[in-house]
């Protein structure tokens, strides 16, 4: 890979600021989530002797992240939708 087109890829993710640091915390919540449903799949199948009360809980705590990231995430499109549509020119990035 060239430096120029590392120079468009950082480019790129920069100016999708949000949705990339969104994609990355709902992977990790996700991973998180994945780790207490082998939890709770090796506590009844193996024996595991895992807190099921731990895992309910830590998949109700990582859904209800899920939620709050995606509110913030359609938050901050929506500003930038409405600065966008009435305080700026057609075609100008908004301040």
């Amino acid at each position: 890979m060239t430096m120029d087109k590392l120079k468009e890829l950082f480019k790129a993710a920069q100016t999708r600021q949000i949705g990339v640091l969104v994609t990355v915390m709902m992977v990790f919540l996700a991973l998180v989530m994945f780790s207490w449903f082998i939890g709770f799949w090796a506590n009844g199948l193996c024996g595991a002797k895992f807190d099921l009360g731990s895992c309910w809980q830590g998949i109700s705590a990582v859904v209800a992240g899920m939620t709050g990231v995606a509110a913030l995430a359609g938050s901050k499109y929506a500003r930038y939708y409405l600065d966008s549509k009435y305080n700026s020119e057609d075609g100008e990035r908004p301040e």
